[in-house]
């Protein structure tokens, strides 16, 4: 016989023995006290109301040690009215539990799911709902579920994911607010939500350890705020944006101080259209990487401060928004993918006082630039073209206040039929190796950097019929060809 119901059957033993409302108290303390008691199923005898204890099989109203079942009518809690349980279950195609505005529901302390909707039940909160403490998953919407709120969702102190979807739907209008706070995960994400999410209003996520913070595929909008902060987790992203992740014009997804993984994964047809800002990543990680698929950004990326690499691109990545790297410690953009800066793309590339920024550009792929491009204030090269790598330029390029402006690598081409501006640079451009080419009317032009232009170890620049190569106010030697390095001067050079 387990411990308590030994003990229960101690105390009705003695019952004859000593005043029976003594034991009554007594026992009715070491039910609240010890967390035992029974589940509660909705039979609805008395109407809609979940404070009113004929409408439950025990007769009694759910108290915070009590698991719920729902699989039938509909439930209310009422305006004004305070319900708790241990556990919710909500089952069922014609099953919904509704939180009135002013009323709260509880939940704490599940040693399984906190709330689980299954098989197309609905919960609509217009109130306050809070979910502490659970073992598993706090809130699990599957199987053609809907959760729909209006006001205030609070989970706290979780050891599996606040909130997991599958075939089922999450709403948050908005006047809604999602808190997400206390998460101690094992290697799983404190939102994840792999169809029909749509948030309007506001998600906060913060205090998240041993996880990422959401993983948003398939049919994600955001058209809201999602603020995270403060995620550990040794692999992984923060925030993953999966499949069909969109991020709307008016939404915004802001993430703070994140330690041992990269800020966001782009991948699939994942898109924004809004804002994304990353700043604070420790460790030798990335702002935002983009992983396979075919993701874009159409609006604004902002990655700011202590990240290692702003942007890691893989696979294709299409730009027509802006990116703004300020503060990366190493690398601003790295690509191993297909990146393509579209005629309207921006990528902004800089330093912040006191940081210190190796490289802006390094291209080991394919990268072909249609937009615009700054790069400034490095301490090695502004742009490389890596080994077998490929860059085209047909937009504007402008390169300042580095070490070197451009450098080619042995097996590289890089073609320009645009401009490209390299100012006040150690080094102007250095091509050990590699080919340069300006096609019409593509032009060259570096000014005011200690040496011009350096070609060597087979290779070429090639200054094509109607170009224009300009070197001026060089301080050292403006041109030099060595070691094999060839120029083929077909348009206009002024050295």
């Amino acid at each position: 016989m387990n411990g308590p119901i030994h003990f229960l059957a101690i105390l009705i033993q003695i019952m004859n023995m000593i005043n029976k409302s003594l034991v009554i108290a007594l026992v009715v303390l070491f039910i609240e006290t010890t967390g035992y008691a029974a589940t509660i199923t909705w039979i609805g005898a008395a109407g809609i109301s979940w404070t009113t204890a004929a409408n439950w099989d025990s007769g009694t109203v759910p108290t915070i040690n009590d698991d719920v079942i729902i699989k039938s009518d509909s439930v209310v809690v009422r305006s004004g009215s305070l319900a708790v349980a241990k556990s919710v279950e909500v089952e069922g195609a014609s099953v919904f539990l509704t939180i009135q505005s002013g009323a709260q529901l509880t939940v704490t302390g599940s040693l399984g799911i906190g709330m689980d909707l299954s098989q197309a039940a609905t919960v609509v909160n217009y109130g306050v709902l809070e979910i502490n403490d659970a073992k598993e998953i706090s809130l699990k919407v599957f199987t053609s579920s809907r959760f729909e709120n209006f006001d205030s969702l609070s989970i706290d102190n979780g050891s599996d994911s606040a909130i997991r979807t599958a075939s089922g739907a999450l709403i948050n209008q908005a006047s809604g607010v999602i808190d997400i706070a206390n998460m101690n995960l094992n290697s799983v994400d404190a939102m994840n939500c792999n169809e029909n999410t749509e948030n309007r209003g506001r998600i906060i996520i913060k205090n998240v350890f041993g996880g990422g913070a959401m993983l948003a595929s398939n049919s994600f909008s955001n058209n809201g705020i999602i603020n995270i902060n403060n995620v550990n987790h040794n692999a992984g992203a923060t925030f993953e944006a999966l499949g069909d992740f969109i991020n709307e014009i008016g939404g915004k997804v802001t993430i703070d101080n994140v330690t041992g993984m990269d800020g966001v994964y782009l991948s699939g047809n994942a898109k924004n259209i809004g804002t994304i800002t990353v700043r604070n990543v420790g460790g030798e990680k990335n702002g935002i990487r983009t992983l396979s698929g075919a993701p874009s950004n159409l609006g604004i990326i902002n990655i700011e401060d202590s990240v290692h690499t702003g942007a890691y691109i893989s696979g294709d990545f299409l730009n027509a928004g802006s990116i703004f790297i300020q503060g990366a410690t190493d690398y601003g953009i790295i690509n191993y993918g297909n990146f393509t800066n579209d005629l309207s793309g921006i990528v902004q590339i800089s330093s912040r006082p006191g940081s210190v920024l190796q490289s802006g550009i390094q291209n080991f792929d394919t990268l072909i630039n249609n937009g615009n491009i700054l790069v400034g204030d490095t301490t090695q090269i502004g742009i490389s073209n890596t080994f077998n790598s490929i860059f085209s330029n047909a937009g504007l390029i402008e390169i300042e206040h580095s070490d070197l402006g451009l450098r080619t690598s042995p097996g590289s081409s890089m073609s320009n039929s645009n401009i490209i501006s390299i100012d006040n640079c150690n080094s102007g451009a250095y091509l050990p190796g590699g080919q340069y080419t300006s096609v019409i009317p593509g032009q060259l032009n570096i000014s005011n950097c200690t040496d011009g232009i350096e070609i060597s170890m087979d290779g070429i620049l090639t200054n094509g019929i109607g170009c224009n190569l300009s070197v001026t106010g060089i301080v050292g030697a403006p041109f030099e060809v060595s070691s094999s390095g060839v120029f083929e001067g077909l348009g206009t050079s002024d050295f």
